[in-house]
This record gives structure tokens, C-alpha cells and sequence, in this order.
């Protein structure tokens, strides 16, 4: 049996409908996007109407901790995480192995295991601030 394309394009759209891929479903806001909606003076109703989400939704996103990230080196060295090189095979290096390394400012980076395998066996790595 045949469909022209305008009941075919009905379908899709109601077969969508049907599985709950519908823009409200999607329509949740992210945590930043709520912390700015409340910077601007909106009001957790008002936030949990923009964002289709339970007043509930809106209170437990506020209550989450934001991510802190480390603070800028005065220094001028590299800050804690930081990596000091590439991904490599660079020999054989127990995981957490300190070394010395002028450009951090604790002054030494750590042997920090990489996603990645040799060809020759291991893993490679790089040395991360510590």
C-alpha cells in the first residue's frame, strides 16, 4: 500500500508523539541556565514554567553544588591538573610515579595513565601537575 509523502510526514509526527520525543520532553534547563534565570530575578515558578520542570526539579538543581575549578596560578606556573606534556609511550611508568618538574607550581608533576595502549604492551602516559 502507498502513503503519499503528507501522511507519511502525519505518521512520523504521531509516531513521535506517541513515543514521548515531543519538544516538551526536551524542554528541561540545564543547572547553569537555572542559576542564571535565578541571578536574573526570576522566581522558582517562574523558572519551573520556562523550563517545563517541577518546582521540586527547580529546588534540587539549586541545591547541587557548582563545579569549582582551580584558581588561576599568580605565579606565572602551571596549576594543579595541568598536563606538562602528550599522550605517549614513554617507557614503563607505575601510575602516581613523582617527578620534578619546573613548570608546576608545586614543582612536581605526576605520571598520569593516558586512554590509550602501546603496540608494544602497556599504556601510554604524561605527566600531570600535581
Amino acid at each position: 500500500m502507498m502513503f503519499s509523502k503528507s501522511r507519511e510526514a502525519v505518521l512520523i509526527i504521531i509516531l513521535f508523539g506517541l513515543l514521548g520525543f515531543s519538544a516538551d520532553s526536551m524542554a528541561e534547563c540545564a543547572r547553569d541556565t537555572i542559576r542564571d534565570l535565578v541571578a536574573q530575578g526570576k522566581t522558582k515558578s517562574a523558572i519551573a514554567d520556562f523550563c517545563d520542570m517541577e518546582i521540586s526539579d527547580v529546588n534540587s538543581a539549586l541545591k547541587t553544588k557548582p563545579i569549582k575549578h582551580d584558581e588561576p596560578s599568580l605565579s606565572g606556573k602551571l596549576v594543579s591538573g595541568t598536563p606538562v606534556g602528550a599522550c605517549g609511550c614513554w617507557g614503563a611508568v607505575p601510575p602516581g610515579t613523582t617527578q620534578p618538574h619546573q613548570s608546576c607550581e608545586s614543582g612536581y608533576a605526576v605520571a598520569t595513565p593516558c586512554p590509550t595502549y602501546c603496540p608494544m604492551g602497556g599504556y601510554q602516559w604524561r605527566g600531570v601537575c600535581q
